[in-house]
């Protein structure tokens, strides 16, 4: 598999309202349930978690996942990837349910390496953990 995660790094939330630093973050193209490799391959919550175990990822750390409907329910196999995920890694989850960007916000004496989430009109970002919405 071909990982999409980046550790460590500081990412603010969509809303401006909660940066998290140190989050595992992976960020690429998804639809309700699943997110997509670079190569198209649908992955599902059990196969990124095994992907993001392989490149470092530590139990309860928060991840982010900036992947478009990420939190969305998939109506026929009800697959939610942040929800699912939350599961497995007993830290706190966020996607988004409907559409996001992740967009490159320049270097400050803080962080060395800075993105934030646009978010479409409508877009929801939810936080999971352990299965439950949070925030």
């Amino acid at each position: 598999m071909h990982s999409r995660t980046v550790t460590p790094q500081a990412c603010t939330s969509a809303r401006g309202k909660l940066t998290i630093l140190n989050a595992f973050t992976w960020a690429g193209h998804g639809y309700p349930g699943r997110a997509l490799e670079p190569g198209g391959y649908p992955l599902t919550a059990a196969e990124m978690y095994a992907d993001m175990k392989a490149n470092g990822y530590k139990q309860g750390t928060p991840v982010v996942l900036t992947v478009c409907n990420s939190a969305t329910t998939n109506p026929k196999t009800k697959e939610n990837l942040a929800r699912d995920l939350s599961k497995l890694t007993g830290g706190p989850v966020t996607g988004y349910d409907g559409f996001v960007a992740r967009k490159h916000q320049p270097a400050d004496s803080v962080n060395s390496d800075h993105y934030y989430n646009k978010l479409d009109p409508g877009t929801k970002e939810i936080t999971y953990k352990n299965g439950q919405i949070v925030r």
